[in-house]
């Protein structure tokens, strides 16, 4: 099977291809990219707010929006500091500066093809009587997909806030925190017109990839307190594709299951039967990069025969590093959360916007109840705060990015090693590592020097940031492989290790060797010669130990 390796293979409408997506001359597409959040979603903390997430112990306890968490409070606040009038026009102004032209030409030019793009019901339809359309929101969407087209990119509308709200979290933008697109006939039937609205103005569109039907639904903290609803839910996925289908026979449906994502247990029918075009849709921020946190998606995607994509995810750079080659080597795209967002705000990102002068002030009206600024002076904080939204304004930082894609200044984790394809590791450890990080591969693992790791114990599992503080050994006869899809002409790879002897090893890039190298004890971590790299985009760099035996920490990408 193909995999592609630049974005001049990303055209045509995106479509399942039983358990792949494929672009429209046929080939694999592995979606990578970012969702865009805050752009017409905003979250309290995306956006510098210092509004407390709030959750009640009763999960039956109704909490109402509030403070900045979400965009109909962040709404909310701009009214009553800044006046009905202003705050009628301002939302198209923040949708307008905070994605543009430079936005998605940029994600081209680091290497990506895809782009999540985060909806809020209110934004399109508004919360009035009867059906009336915000035109000026559907002219702002459809320039962004035009964009996407221009740029290779692939627009997956994502419909983060159903009408009052499905996740029972801030993030659906609700009203509160209940299901109420499953609890109130007049929510489900507006999410579907509005659905079937989307449909019909894109349903021809190049720039859509496809519909992420709605974001995490029925995800409250309080176990399965409205898993009442899941029923509710299959037949939303029923109603919305049969409806779309209507008007758009071309684009892909992406669908998610209850509780963030992550339970999969809805999936056990064909929610397109007429087309069979739609995808499993799962989101991940902390589970070990391994098999077994993907298991149980693949299990379901193999008897329904569709592709697998993780629409959510996000970390630090040695998880994303690990976690997203390992879901490319199954055939599953993924997409980080979030592209743009405040200076500060502790997500992944590639752009940031610094906070306008005096946002301290609303901050502070907001979280302390001090005075209000005039209406004045926050029409002129909202306003900078507006500008301070544009690209040019903005600080551009691919760190994160640059672990992702394994560029060059990655480095690699050592046991973040590939592990779907035939023959990528070999290993003769029988007893596996203290952490349970990636039992039965056969290589053994230990934890740096220094670390030590918790007991495991009733109610008090292993954290999961062990594994990142394993380091890799490996003996004669043992290697190790790792894929590299983005890499530049004229980079080289070194590694980072320790040993208590003389070890030599071979580099190879897939069946080629590239050098034979002899590794000097050393009880620090110390960097090995660098070994140049071919000039090719697609690698697979394999480290086979010739004699000897060697701790590794990373691979780095030079």
């Amino acid at each position: 099977m193909s995999y592609p390796t630049d974005n001049s293979r990303v055209h045509g409408f995106l479509h399942a291809d039983g358990k792949i997506l494929v672009n429209g001359s046929g080939e694999e597409v592995l979606l990578r990219g970012w969702g865009a959040g805050n752009w017409n979603n905003p979250e309290g903390f995306m956006i510098g707010a210092k509004t407390d997430f709030k959750m009640a112990a009763d999960p039956n306890a109704v909490i109402t929006a509030s403070g900045m968490d979400r965009g109909r409070s962040l709404m909310q606040v701009i009214r009553n500091t800044c006046g009905s009038r202003y705050a009628h026009d301002f939302w198209i102004r923040w949708m307008n500066a905070y994605m543009t032209e430079e936005d998605i030409a940029l994600m081209e030019k680091l290497g990506y093809n895809s782009v999540r793009l985060p909806i809020s019901a209110r934004c399109f339809l508004e919360e009035e009587p009867g059906y009336i359309w915000v035109e000026e929101a559907f002219s702002m969407l459809a320039r962004v997909l035009d964009w996407c087209k221009a740029h290779h990119i692939y627009g997956i509308l994502d419909l983060h806030g159903a009408v009052a709200g499905q996740s029972c979290l801030p993030c659906d933008d609700g009203l509160d925190n209940q299901p109420r697109l499953f609890m109130e006939e007049e929510s489900y039937e507006r999410t579907l017109r509005l659905m079937e609205e989307f449909a019909r103005r894109f349903g021809d569109h190049e720039g859509l990839g496809g519909y992420n039907i709605v974001n995490e639904p029925l995800s409250n903290f309080m176990g399965s307190a409205n898993d009442k609803y899941i029923p509710k839910l299959r037949q939303f996925y029923r109603d919305c594709v049969r409806r779309c289908r209507v008007y758009d026979k071309n684009h892909a449906f992406f669908i998610e299951g209850n509780h963030f994502t992550n339970r999969v247990t809805i999936f056990d029918e064909d929610y397109d039967p007429e087309y069979h075009n739609w995808v499993l849709t799962i989101h991940c921020y902390s589970r070990r990069p391994e098999y077994a946190g993907i298991s149980a998606a693949l299990a379901c995607a193999n008897r329904l025969n569709v592709p697998v994509w993780m629409a959510e995810t996000g970390g630090n750079d040695r998880w994303m590093s690990a976690q997203y080659e390992m879901l490319l080597e199954y055939h599953i795209g993924y997409n980080v959360w979030s592209w743009k967002h405040a200076e500060g705000a502790g997500a992944c990102s590639v752009v940031n916007h610094p906070l306008p002068e005096g946002w301290e002030k609303i901050n502070d009206y907001v979280s302390k109840g001090t005075a209000r600024p005039s209406y004045k002076e926050s029409q002129e904080i909202f306003d900078r705060y507006l500008e301070c939204l544009k690209f040019e304004n903005c600080r551009v930082d691919t760190q994160n990015s640059t672990a992702i894609l394994r560029k060059k200044g990655a480095l690699v984790p050592a046991v973040g090693f590939d592990l779907a394809p035939e023959g990528a590791y070999k290993g003769f450890d029988p007893y596996g590592n203290e952490a349970g990080y990636r039992q039965g591969c056969g290589l053994e693992m230990v934890f740096a020097p220094g670390y030590t790791t918790l007991e495991t114990v009733a109610g008090h599992p292993k954290p999961d940031t062990d594994w990142e503080n394993l380091q890799l050994v490996l003996h004669e006869g043992e290697y190790a492989s790792y894929t590299c899809r983005s890499l530049e002409a004229g980079l080289a790879v070194s590694l980072r290790y320790r040993t208590s002897e003389s070890c030599t090893l071979s580099l190879y890039s897939g069946s080629t060797l590239l050098k034979t190298i002899t590794l000097s004890p050393s009880e620090a971590l110390t960097d090995s010669e660098a070994v140049a790299l071919p000039a090719a985009q697609f690698q697979t760099i394999r480290v086979s130990v010739e004699s000897g035996s060697v701790i590794l920490s990373d691979l780095c990408i030079l």
